[in-house]
């Protein structure tokens, strides 16, 4: 009986620990293994692009693309493409029910609706028109004088009309130092901002903090951008000096691409034309690490409580 015992928690220990080990294999698969990405385009009087992404040697990847302005999506796992369920079989078939039962429908409709408007016509036949005489009152009569509305003039005197333009003064004035009062509240709220923020960045912990979140940004920045990138740019307008101009302000920015870029210039003819090709890769365990040394740095938590304790305040 004992050995059955030791044998059935011999079995569910064995069961445990493959399930232990496959789920931490699997989260390894998630942090290590990257999710790779292309993208393609093309412009030639048409754009065409086109991008995938994919995991763990294409078992999972994406594919998106634009063509005569139409909007692809392509979504495989294990090479077997995902498909939205479709309803046009039951729309059919509900059409076609619809067809079949529409002429007995039809001929019922078309005898109600004729016995209606014969019903219609003779009730109008035999109605009568029926005289409306509405009450106009009468306005004239032998004395005019009595018709006319009295109007009642009232004039003011010396005295009221000056009561009124000081009090107008008055008015005018007390909003203009109630403007002045809220410009001069703004400028005061406004300095007191700047001199909060001001000490807010001059401490030392906020600017450790703030570094380390550029740091970390600019870390991921470069583990994003594509490691492969390669766009050929053939640029020309009739006028050679628009097309220098053109180049030179590519010359300022063509250090980036890391001489990716090739640029064919065209100085007698109106051309524009491009093609890009570039690739790059994306691991979990990057971001997980980036989370980690934000987060239980000592600078950066002190900067959340100063800014949940000001918007507790």
């Amino acid at each position: 009986m004992l050995q059955i015992i030791l044998l059935i928690l011999k079995v569910i220990g064995i069961v445990l620990l493959s399930i232990i080990g496959l789920l931490l294999f699997m989260v390894m698969l998630v942090l290590f293994v990257p999710v790779r990405y292309r993208g393609i385009l093309h412009y030639h009087d048409e754009l065409t692009a086109q991008m995938r992404v994919s995991w763990l040697l294409h078992i999972i990847s994406v594919r998106v693309i634009y063509e005569e302005n139409e909007l692809k999506r392509i979504i495989r796992i294990f090479g077997i493409p995902l498909k939205k369920r479709e309803k046009k079989q039951k729309t059919e078939k509900k059409q076609k029910t619809e067809h079949k039962h529409q002429p007995a429908y039809k001929a019922e409709t078309q005898e109600r609706t004729e016995e209606r408007e014969e019903s219609i016509e003779d009730r109008i036949e035999t109605k009568e028109p029926e005289e409306k005489t509405e009450h106009v009152p009468d306005f004239t009569s032998e004395n005019p004088e009595k018709n006319e509305i009295p109007k009642t003039e009232k004039k003011l005197t010396l005295l009221e009309k000056w009561k009124q333009f000081v009090k107008m003064l008055y008015d005018f004035f007390h909003k203009i130092q109630y403007t002045f009062g809220n410009i001069y509240d703004k400028i005061d709220e406004i300095k007191g901002k700047i001199e909060y923020y001001s000490d807010f960045l001059q401490d030392e912990h906020n600017r450790n903090a703030f570094g380390l979140l550029l740091g970390q940004a600019g870390g991921l920045l470069r583990h994003v951008k594509p490691r492969r990138f390669r766009t050929d740019l053939k640029i020309g307008t009739e006028d050679p000096a628009t097309t220098g101009t053109i180049l030179a302000v590519l010359g300022i920015i063509y250090p980036f691409f890391n001489g990716g870029m090739h640029i064919t210039p065209y100085y007698d003819r109106t051309v524009f034309e491009a093609d890009t090709d570039l690739r790059g890769r994306v691991t979990a365990v990057v971001f997980l690490k980036t989370a980690w040394k934000v987060y239980f740095d000592k600078d950066f938590k002190q900067l959340l409580n100063t800014f949940r304790n000001k918007e507790a305040a």
